[in-house]
């Protein structure tokens, strides 16, 4: 028996009691298990973001629902485009990347057994910016800003491209999608 205290008596684990150890081992776990539960959910705190749907509105042929980019002159609306969310002073306030996009009927007129009908491209993404409020714009790669609009159902941002009110009818709900 190995004796490693002042006192004489055997050192935890060194000729003492079964029962001994085992409550000190189970002490141990559950203080390393509560302190790891606290270090995760610090670590899991997610940043803020908003909904937003982009619509480019370049009325191509595709066939609905595939995936889809914007075509020329707005062929730099892409999958894996570089994108800024900048405020009213020119802050960056997020960054990211453009999903691919979900093609949707540009026109409400039955087309029959056409594969291909006039689309838009819809890209439906989380915005990096926790607070809805007007003035912020999105920036693609080196294009021009886009003013994005406020939405209220659900609360996001929405923005067209070219910019006119086609968009606004389209409920962000609505589109599906999404990543």
């Amino acid at each position: 028996m190995l004796v490693t205290r002042a006192s004489g008596k055997p050192a935890l684990g060194h000729g003492a009691s079964p029962r001994l150890r085992r409550s000190w081992t189970t002490a141990v776990a559950v203080a390393a298990l509560a302190l790891g539960a606290v270090s995760c959910s610090a670590d899991e705190a997610a940043p803020a973001t908003s909904p937003m749907l982009l619509l480019i509105k370049d009325k191509s042929l595709r066939v609905p629902d595939s995936e889809c980019s914007g075509v020329i002159p707005l062929n730099y609306l892409h999958n894996g485009a570089d994108y800024r969310v900048k405020d009213s002073s020119g802050k960056v306030l997020g960054t990211g990347k453009l999903p691919p996009g979900k093609a949707i009927p540009a026109l409400d007129v039955d087309f029959g057994k056409a594969a291909r009908i006039p689309t838009f491209c819809s890209m439906s993404f989380q915005l990096p910016v926790g607070t809805v409020g007007d003035g912020l714009s999105l920036l693609i790669e080196d294009a021009a800003p886009i003013a994005l609009k406020v939405a209220t159902d659900p609360a996001g941002f929405t923005a067209s491209i070219p910019d006119n009110d086609d968009a606004a009818s389209i409920p962000l709900g609505d589109l599906g999608g999404g990543r």
